[in-house]
C-alpha cells in the first residue's frame, strides 16, 4: 500500500537523465552486493518461532560482500527456543537464529520479494551451523 501511495504521488517521466543514471548505477551496485534479494521490509516477521528472518538474510548478504568477519552478528543470535526464551525473559533484545525455523511457511505469503524463506533458512544453517562456505551454498559473483 505504501508503494502504491508513493507511486501515485510521483509523476510519469519526472526524473532527469542524470537522476536516472544515478538510479541505474545504484541498482547495479545493489545487484552486485546482494545474494538474497531481501529489502529487510520486515513483512515476514514476527515469526511464530522467533526467527529473525530479515537479520539472517542481511548477514548472508554481508558475508557474501565482506567475508566471514560479518558472521559476528549471527553468532549473537539465540540458537535454541530455550536460549531465546531465557534471554528474552532476562530483558535482552535477542534475535533468533535460522536453527529455530520449523519450515512452517507462514512467512512465504508475506514476502513481497517472494523469497523462498524456509529454503534460505536451510541454507543459512548449512553456512552457520554446519560451517559450509557461503560459496558452496549460494551463487556469488566474483
Amino acid at each position: 500500500m505504501e508503494n502504491v501511495e508513493s507511486a501515485n504521488n510521483s509523476g510519469i517521466n519526472s526524473l532527469t537523465d542524470p537522476e536516472l543514471k544515478i538510479i541505474a548505477a545504484l541498482r547495479d551496485a545493489f545487484n552486485n552486493y546482494v545474494v538474497v534479494s531481501c529489502t529487510r521490509c520486515g513483512y515476514c516477521i514476527p515469526c511464530p518461532n522467533g526467527v529473525s528472518i530479515p537479520s539472517i538474510l542481511g548477514v548472508l548478504n554481508e558475508i557474501a560482500y565482506w567475508g566471514d568477519r560479518a558472521r559476528m552478528g549471527y553468532n549473537q543470535m539465540a540458537k535454541t527456543p530455550e536460549d531465546l526464551n531465557r534471554r528474552r525473559e532476562g530483558g535482552e533484545q535477542v534475535e533468533g537464529a535460522a536453527t529455530l525455523c520449523t519450515q512452517c511457511g507462514e512467512c512465504l505469503e508475506k514476502c513481497p520479494q517472494q523469497i523462498e524463506i524456509p529454503d534460505m533458512m536451510d541454507k543459512a544453517n548449512y553456512i552457520f551451523r554446519d560451517g559450509k562456505d557461503i560459496t558452496e551454498i549460494l551463487e556469488i559473483d566474483p
